[in-house]
């Protein structure tokens, strides 16, 4: 028979014992690893509670933003009220709202002077903002008043002969002790060239009951180029009425 000897099983043993025992007088008699494990589920729990915690929250406040941003009263110091309006825009003079009723603009200037720490109102930046935009609407009504001068222009440059017969259609849009001044819309009958723009009218047969605001459809021959309005005014194409 085989025989094993067990002393140095029993060594062996006996140091594993001794380990464990250091580990646990260690730990506080095993107290500190459970309370170590439990801190970790509990962490893990908090931190699944902390996250879902927020992604309730954090709607709810974008939400409460929102109706606020929406809800703003402002009141002028000579007592006008703007209630549960939106602010649009900020700008240096002022602030754009949105309203029931469409955009308005209330200035800073019009404003209680805490709101105007609340937006940090400059007076130096809003005047020369103000300055800024009156120079670009000015240069914007120039440019637009020679576009439409040109456009005048070149209506009046458009190519007819003396001695021909033209339809006009439009509108009165002046009337002298002699003639009508015609707003063509450019229609005419197949065969005969379209007018269009300003031109002057003469010898219609219905001149005595024309009024602005009437429409005429008539031939007309064309005559000599005239004035309407004064010296100062540029030539429209000038037409006789046929009888």
């Amino acid at each position: 028979m085989q025989t094993f000897n067990r002393f140095p099983l029993e060594r062996a043993g006996n140091r594993l014992q001794d380990a464990l025992c250091r580990i646990i007088r260690h730990l506080g008699s095993g107290n500190r690893l459970t309370r170590f494990c439990h801190c970790c589920v509990e962490t893990k729990r908090g931190t699944i509670r902390r996250v879902k915690y927020w992604q309730t929250i954090l709607p709810i406040l974008a939400a409460l933003s929102a109706s606020l941003a929406l809800a703003d009263d402002f009141k002028t110091t000579d007592g006008k009220e703007y209630k549960n309006v939106k602010v649009s825009r900020v700008e240096p003079d002022g602030l754009v709202l949105i309203t029931k009723s469409g955009i308005s603009k209330v200035y800073f200037a019009e404003l209680p002077k805490g709101v105007q720490e609340r937006f940090h109102y400059d007076p130096d930046k809003a005047a020369a903002y103000s300055a800024q935009q009156a120079a670009d609407l000015e240069m914007l009504q120039q440019q637009q008043q020679k576009l439409a001068e040109q456009q005048n222009k070149d209506r009046s440059q458009q190519p007819v002969t003396q001695g021909e017969r033209y339809w006009i259609s439009g509108k009165i849009v002046g009337k002298s002790n002699d003639a009508l001044l015609i707003e063509c819309s450019g229609e005419a009958p197949a065969g005969y060239d379209p007018i269009t723009g300003r031109v002057v009218l003469r010898n219609h047969p219905h001149f005595g009951v024309l009024a602005e605001g009437d429409h005429v459809e008539v031939f007309a021959i064309a005559i000599a180029a005239a004035q309407w309005g004064g010296t100062n005014h540029p030539y429209l194409h000038t037409f006789r009425a046929v009888q």
